[in-house]
Order: C-alpha cells, then sequence, then structure tokens
C-alpha cells in the first residue's frame, strides 16, 4: 500500500491515510500524516477523502488537547468539508452531518439531513427520520456517537447500523 501510495494512487492514499489515522497494524498511528493525505486528496475533489477529513476535523475537538481555538477552526473546517462532500450528493458525509448535529442538540437540522438523504434514496435515513424512537416528541440519538459508520438508529436498540 505504501509504495502504491507513495507513487500517488488515489485508492493507495487513502487505504494508507486511513490506516494511518487508525494506528493500523503495521503502520504507527500518525494522524498529521493521514490529515495531509486527506487534504491533498480532498483539496483534488475526492469525495471519500472529504468525508474522512471532515471526519477527522470533527473528531479532533473532542479528543485533541489542544487549545479551544484550535479545536474550533478544526470543527468549522470539518464541517466545510463534509458540506462540500454532502453537496456532492454523499450519503456519508450527510449521515456524519446529520447525526453530528443531532448529538448537538440541533434537530430541526439534523432532520433536514436525513431528509435529504432519504430523499436521495437512502433506506436508513428514511428509517431515521420516520421510525426513530421518539421521547417527548423529540428523536432519540444513537447512543454510540456521531462518528460511528453511519445509517439509522435501529428503532429497538438505538444504536447505529452501517449506512445504505
Amino acid at each position: 500500500i505504501k509504495q502504491a501510495a507513495e507513487a500517488g494512487y488515489p485508492q493507495a492514499r487513502l487505504i494508507l491515510a486511513g490506516m494511518l489515522a487508525s494506528g493500523e497494524e503495521p503502520v504507527k498511528k500518525d494522524t498529521d500524516g493521514a490529515r495531509k493525505i486527506y487534504q491533498d486528496l480532498a483539496a483534488k475533489g475526492n469525495i471519500e477523502a472529504r468525508v474522512a477529513l471532515g471526519t477527522l476535523l470533527l473528531k479532533s475537538d473532542y479528543d485533541d488537547p489542544r487549545d479551544d481555538k484550535a479545536n474550533e477552526a478544526d470543527r468549522k473546517a470539518g464541517l466545510e468539508w463534509l458540506n462540500k462532500a454532502a453537496k456532492q450528493g454523499d450519503l456519508a458525509a450527510i449521515g456524519v452531518l446529520a447525526q453530528y448535529h443531532s448529538d448537538k442538540g440541533e434537530r430541526k437540522v439534523a432532520a433536514s439531513w436525513h431528509e435529504r438523504a432519504a430523499a436521495l434514496g437512502s433506506q436508513g435515513a428514511v428509517m431515521a427520520s420516520s421510525a426513530r424512537p421518539r421521547v417527548g416528541g423529540a428523536p432519540k440519538t444513537c447512543t454510540n456517537g456521531w462518528l460511528s459508520t453511519w445509517a439509522a438508529c435501529s428503532p429497538a436498540t438505538g444504536s447505529v447500523s452501517a449506512r445504505a
């Protein structure tokens, strides 16, 4: 993978960036290295890189012990990259945005993202927008967080299932 990534193959670079971000064997964890690869690919219009970079940047404001200004800048940049991918119709980006806003208590914004995904044909979004358990009229949030692989909260468990 590393040789193909160094040769410039976009898919290999995406795989390598994912391995760097997670610290997957045999690669040592290097979030900054992953971020650089994702940024380069995202700037060239790669939708998968836009989603991965946006998600990585949103995650950093929860995981990195950096100052609040850096976290806020990462959060804004993450949302921008996810919005770019969502405008291209990427269901993963739409799902991350929906879950992010839901977890922030921004239910109307989250619902609009679920509706957009449903309009694009996501069965998971249809389930999320219509069959999610409701407590006091408000949708129940997924219990395992917005960074999980997205599609919909399971009405039975409140967990996230794989995207459609």
